[in-house]
């Protein structure tokens, strides 16, 4: 995957090398499992049910994978939900949830 593929996708590729110490290897596969991570499929289950502290939990995890992976628009997308959720309000889900999930779902499928 070039730079400038994965910098299409949303992910600052300086950014990660910089996290990786320069290790592309490591960081493709790190992007490689990024399918697996569970945390946007229990943030939209917890959401449905109106469980805010489980909602919390899996945006918060969501935050940090996407952090760690330089993912900067999914991660841009998700800080604002959780601070919505820290606050304990759902009222913007609605709002707050399509980014993520375009970003998410522009993630697995560029990284297929």
């Amino acid at each position: 995957m070039t730079r400038e593929y994965l910098m299409s996708l949303g992910i600052d590729y300086d950014d990660a090398m910089n996290r990786f110490m320069g290790n592309s290897e490591l960081f493709e596969n790190f992007l490689k499992s990024f399918k697996d991570d569970t945390s946007y499929a229990q943030l939209v289950k917890a959401l449905e049910a109106k469980d805010v502290d489980a909602a919390f939990n899996a945006a918060h995890s969501l935050k940090g994978l996407s952090g760690n992976l330089s993912m900067k628009d999914l991660y841009n997308h998700v800080c604002v939900l959780v601070e919505e959720l820290r606050a304990k309000d759902m009222s913007n889900v609605d709002h707050s949830l399509p980014p993520i999930t375009a970003s998410y779902n522009k993630l697995i499928e560029g990284l297929k």
